[in-house]
């Protein structure tokens, strides 16, 4: 009696590759997940400035008509001045908004280039600290290079903490 040996292995295949479908399909809903957040957030920055180009437009015509017709409402001689304090107050207001989406903006790249140097500067300075080690004695002050070989060590020992930590938090996230 011969055993057909092709149908012995095809289970296990099958779930190899059901598992290896699996974790593509999380990778693109995690993908998918994230770029609907980004388009989110692109649609929150262009309503925004929208609103606020809205704005200024607006409080340009209430300066405007204000300016214009100043003298030229008898009745009410207040609406022009009306008109020309809102004005200039939505102005100031879109600015004011204006800027803090430009600096938050700016804030962002200017993180992003602080941590770039500081993590360089990190590691030109563990290549000059770390290897003067045995020659310490002789060329530098014992307080100044073991106050920098401690901190060193103390900021590489915090940076691998914070990796770790980032892993274990991100592996658990992925499994919820």
């Amino acid at each position: 009696m011969a055993v057909d040996q092709s149908n012995i292995a095809k289970p296990i295949t099958d779930n190899i590759y059901s598992v290896g479908a699996q974790d593509e399909r999380d990778q693109e809903s995690q993908l998918s997940t994230m770029q609907e957040v980004q388009d989110r957030h692109n649609v929150v920055l262009y309503l925004q400035i929208s609103a606020i180009i809205v704005w200024i437009i607006l409080g340009n015509a209430m300066i405007v008509m204000g300016s214009v017709y100043k003298d030229d409402c008898i009745i009410q001689p207040n609406i022009p001045i009306f008109l020309l304090v809102t004005g200039v107050t939505h102005f100031v207001i879109s600015a004011i908004l204006l800027l803090r989406v430009l600096l938050h903006l700016f804030s962002i790249f200017l993180d992003t280039a602080i941590f770039l140097f500081m993590f360089c500067w990190f590691i030109t300075g563990s290549f000059w600290v770390f290897p003067m080690f045995d020659q310490k004695e002789e060329k530098c002050a014992k307080n100044l290079y073991l106050f920098a070989y401690g901190t060193m060590t103390f900021e590489w020992i915090t940076l691998w903490l914070a990796c770790i930590c980032y892993y274990c938090c991100s592996k658990r996230e992925r499994h919820n």
